[in-house]
């Protein structure tokens, strides 16, 4: 991946947090104070109250799909269209043993 590639994924994804910080800023200090009497927050209180939210929540996925099997078995399909030697050089690259997973019914 190119180093431009990551710099514009990674101000994308700062932006999106400024703005969905922003979003719960403005939105408990227009609702909430009125509602149940609390004070108002500030910008860093909103992106700590995010932060403590998924923290608490963790990750919600869609019909509770578990990322970690879904990234499993695409890498698994990806390595089983790989030659022999392309196999091994990028397990060498993750300094992973390579090892025979064709049996394995995960």
């Amino acid at each position: 991946m190119k180093v431009t590639t990551v710099i514009k994924i990674t101000l994308i994804g700062i932006a999106i947090a400024v703005a969905v910080g922003w979003v719960v800023m403005l939105l408990w200090n227009w609702l909430l104070p009125d509602l149940v009497g609390v004070a108002e927050i500030g910008f860093i209180q909103a992106i700590g109250l995010l932060i403590l939210c998924k923290i608490l929540f963790g990750n919600t996925t869609p019909k509770g799909r578990d990322d970690r099997q879904f990234w499993r078995k695409k890498l698994r399909q990806k390595m089983e269209k790989m030659s022999d030697s392309e196999r091994s050089e990028f397990l060498q690259s993750l300094e992973i043993e390579p090892t025979d997973h064709k049996d394995d019914d995960r």
